[in-house]
């Protein structure tokens, strides 16, 4: 299955996650470039 078919089948794509990459930094990379705001609930972490 292709990453495309498995997006529209589980409407989410499994991949693994490098363990050395810093999600914090590639979320506020990514912020950045789109422009965005991140919603959260009160009760999750930042």
């Amino acid at each position: 299955m292709d990453t495309l078919e498995e997006l529209n089948i589980k409407g989410f794509v499994d991949e693994a996650i490098d363990p050395n990459l810093n999600i914090f930094d590639e979320i506020e990379k990514l912020k950045k470039e789109k422009n965005a705001v991140i919603l959260a609930h009160y009760y999750q972490e930042p």
